[in-house]
């Protein structure tokens, strides 16, 4: 399974922890699939959520993001 992993900071200087699996046909068809992911992990976590499951254009649950402490 292929997986991309991003580690990044928030506006508040803590950091995000970013996964999801990126071998379906979400990330063929929609070449931007990636970082839209990324945008929509960190836009819930600056609206409060500190973890959450992250969905694909196509409605399936392809990974997850999590506020780390410390």
């Amino acid at each position: 399974m292929a997986t991309a992993r991003y580690t990044v900071r928030n506006e508040a200087g803590r950091r995000v922890r970013i996964q999801f699996a990126t071998d379906n046909a979400a990330f063929e068809d929609y070449p931007n699939e990636r970082r839209r992911l990324v945008r929509v992990a960190m836009a819930r976590n600056e609206h409060g959520d500190r973890e959450g499951r992250l969905m694909d254009l196509n409605g399936n649950t392809v990974g997850g993001f999590r506020e780390l402490r410390g």
